[in-house]
C-alpha cells in the first residue's frame, strides 16, 4: 500500500466517522467543521529538452487527480460554499496557472477540455499577447492574447484572473525596482497606496472590457503581499486573495477571511510522485 493509499483509507474512516455522528454528510456543519482545498501551482509547459514541466507530466497530473476522485472548482464556486449558496464536490481542487503564457493555451487548456477539467490562470496585464519585455524589449517567454484568453473562457473551462497589471517585473529587465507588490522604502504611502490601487484597478477593468465578467481574485506577484495591500483589495470588492505560500486550505461557511491568502502546493516539476501523494504531503 503507497503513501497516498494509506492516506485516503485513514481521511475515508474519518469521513465514515463523521457520518455516523452526523447522520450523513450533506448534514455536517462546515461552518464549524472546515472542507480542506488542495490549490495546485503551475506556470509554464515545454516539451523541449530539460524542461521543469512537459505536456506528458501535466496530463498524467490531472489523470491522477481524476482517478483519486478529484474535482476541479473555480474559485467562484468556492467563493460561493463561503456564502451558502452551492455545495463544494466531496474532494475539491483548484488547479492554477500564473502569468498566462501561451504555453497554457497551447497545452494546458487542450488537456483540461479533453478531460473535463477546469482551470484558474491569472495573468500579467501588461504582457498579454507579448513576447518581449514591454519595457525592455529583451525577449520573454510568450503570452496568450486577449482573443485566446476569450476562447479558453468560452469554452467553460478555464477562468482568467488578476496577476497585477505590471508589478511584476520580469527577471530579463535590466532593472528590477520593485519586488511584486512591496512597498519601496523611498515611496510615501499616499503614492504607493495610489500606485497600487490604480493598477489593481486596471486588472479589474481589462478583464471585464475583454472577457465580460468581474473579477474578483488577486494573485499575488511572486506571492509577495502586506497589511496594506490587503486593505486595497478588500476595498476594490477582491474577495479572493492568492500567494505562494506552501500548505492546504482549510475553509468554512461564513468564514470570508479563509479566502484571503490563499496557499497552494507547488507543482511545476517533472516528478515521479503521484500528484495525490503531493497533495498528502502538505496535508
Amino acid at each position: 500500500m503507497t503513501h497516498a493509499d494509506t492516506q485516503i483509507k485513514i481521511t475515508k474512516n474519518i469521513v465514515d466517522h463523521l457520518r455516523k455522528k452526523a447522520g450523513t454528510l450533506e448534514t455536517i456543519n462546515h461552518r464549524v467543521i472546515p472542507v480542506c482545498i488542495p490549490i495546485l501551482m503551475f506556470h509554464h509547459i515545454s516539451d523541449e529538452e530539460n524542461a521543469s514541466l512537459t505536456s506528458d507530466t501535466f496530463r498524467r497530473y490531472m489523470i491522477e487527480l481524476k482517478e483519486g476522485g478529484y474535482e476541479t472548482i473555480f474559485y467562484e464556486d468556492l467563493y460561493g460554499f463561503v456564502n451558502g449558496s452551492n455545495d463544494l464536490p466531496e474532494k475539491p481542487v483548484i488547479v492554477t496557472f500564473d502569468d498566462g503564457y501561451e504555453s497554457n493555451y497551447l497545452y494546458a487548456y487542450p488537456i483540461l477540455k479533453g478531460l473535463g477539467m477546469k482551470a484558474e490562470i491569472s495573468i500579467i496585464g501588461s504582457s498579454v499577447g507579448l513576447d518581449e519585455n514591454p519595457s525592455t524589449g529583451l525577449p520573454i517567454i510568450p503570452h496568450f492574447s486577449w482573443e485566446q484568453a476569450k476562447e479558453m473562457i468560452n469554452s467553460g473551462y478555464i477562468r482568467i484572473r488578476s496577476h497585477s497589471y505590471e508589478l511584476h517585473q520580469h527577471v530579463s529587465a535590466e532593472e528590477v525596482d520593485r519586488l511584486g507588490v512591496i512597498k519601496n522604502s523611498y515611496e510615501s504611502p499616499e503614492y504607493y497606496s495610489n500606485m497600487f490601487s490604480q493598477d489593481a484597478r486596471l486588472m479589474k477593468q481589462l478583464i471585464k472590457q475583454n472577457l465580460n465578467y468581474d473579477d474578483f481574485v488577486y494573485t499575488y506577484p511572486y506571492g509577495k503581499y502586506n497589511i496594506q495591500t490587503e486593505g486595497l483589495l478588500r476595498n476594490l470588492k477582491y474577495k479572493v486573495t492568492v500567494t505562494t505560500n506552501s500548505g492546504i486550505n482549510q475553509v468554512r461557511i461564513g468564514d470570508y477571511d479563509s479566502l484571503r491568502l490563499m496557499k497552494r502546493i507547488p507543482c511545476d516539476t517533472n516528478n515521479s510522485q503521484n500528484i495525490i501523494e503531493r497533495i498528502y504531503y502538505y496535508k
